[in-house]
């Protein structure tokens, strides 16, 4: 597990290099983490939004997307 220094140095590493970019493309190593919407929906509502802003609550990731928030827990 990630302590709080490590995950922000790792927001710092990937804010430049994500914001304005585009999802392509989306992976789920483990579908059944997704509940609502189903995995498919997830996946539909998610790819060709653009990554608007990248913040840290915690151990939190939290990708501000244009219509959608995404959060990631490390």
């Amino acid at each position: 597990m990630p302590e709080l220094p490590e995950v922000e140095t790792r927001v710092k590493q990937l804010r430049s290099p994500c914001i304005n970019r585009k999802i392509t493309e989306v992976h789920l190593g483990w579908p059944r983490h997704i509940h609502t919407p189903s995995p498919v929906e997830f996946k539909q509502r998610i790819i060709g939004q653009q990554i608007k802003q990248l913040n840290r609550r915690g151990k939190f990731l939290i990708f501000t997307l244009e219509a959608e928030f995404l959060i990631i827990h490390l």
